[in-house]
């Protein structure tokens, strides 16, 4: 709940957590996969004040958009690369943090014009990114990634890329 947000935000666990994870871009390591999970937990459960901490004051979502716009994998062979050994988890990890991020963004700034503007833009300068990783993906030999899991990784992108268009058409419908 927010009282114990408040009690991690105090232990900068939120900072350390986003370190971590932006200094081990594209290991797919076992930490990685568990420091989106841990986000997305505080994110979901720590009610307005991680609202508030992870999206307003971290920019959680223009940080997550950078660790795949700048230092994301630039050809087919290193995002294969991303998928052995604990690559899958980390790009599902990944997209249901940046799912449950743009869910819970939307959900809070839908009444608010000037944040609902900046969220608007935040999403516009992702779309780009998101669809270059996911184009990436598909070209990926399906051996590397079973096809159950195949499915399962094409499914995440196809809910982040809805929640985006659902903030867009949300806006548009709100400005009539």
């Amino acid at each position: 709940d927010s009282y114990c947000f408040k009690l991690v935000k105090r232990s900068h666990l939120v900072e350390m957590l986003m370190v971590e994870r932006g200094e081990a871009v594209g290991g797919g390591s076992d930490m990685s996969h568990e420091c989106f999970e841990t986000l997305e937990g505080l994110l979901v459960k720590g009610g307005d004040a991680s609202y508030w901490h992870l999206i307003k004051v971290m920019g959680i979502l223009t940080w997550l958009r950078e660790l795949i716009d700048v230092k994301g994998a630039t050809t087919t062979n290193e995002s294969s690369r991303l998928l052995r050994g604990g690559g899958l988890s980390y790009l599902m990890s990944y997209l249901k943090l940046v799912n449950v991020c743009v869910g819970k963004a939307w959900e809070k700034e839908k009444g608010m014009e000037r944040d609902l503007l900046l969220l608007l833009r935040e999403i516009i300068c992702f779309i780009g990114p998101v669809v270059e990783l996911f184009t990436r993906v598909l070209t990926i030999d399906h051996d590397i990634c079973g096809g159950d899991d195949y499915q399962r990784l094409i499914l995440s992108f196809c809910n982040v890329l809805s929640s985006f268009r659902e903030v867009i058409v949300g806006a548009h419908e709100l400005k009539k």
